[in-house]
């Protein structure tokens, strides 16, 4: 996804698809966006998009959208899995 310069901005369980051969696939890049360098809010108009339990810090604070979020929220995703949960409880 990375590699083709799309940053997803909202990975978590429920947008991991696994099919009967435990091909992975990811869906749902309703909040996508392709990357430049960096993304500030204003390239949001403003609006918080994901999931604020999956969301990095720097894009919770209004700092920016970069793809290191996304490994952020693939961290959360694994702690998801691990927990059978949301990844910091309710």
């Amino acid at each position: 996804m990375h590699q083709n310069k799309v940053i997803h901005c909202d990975l978590k369980g429920a947008n991991v698809l696994v099919d009967h051969n435990g091909i992975v696939k990811l869906s749902d890049f309703g909040c996508a966006k392709l990357f430049e360098s960096s993304f500030s809010m204003s390239d949001f108009n403003g609006a918080i998009r994901g999931s604020l339990p999956w969301m990095a810090p720097e894009v919770v604070t209004n700092k920016g959208i970069r793809r290191k979020a996304d490994i952020w929220s693939l961290g959360c995703l694994m702690i998801e899995l691990a927990v059978g949960g949301n990844p910091w409880g309710s």
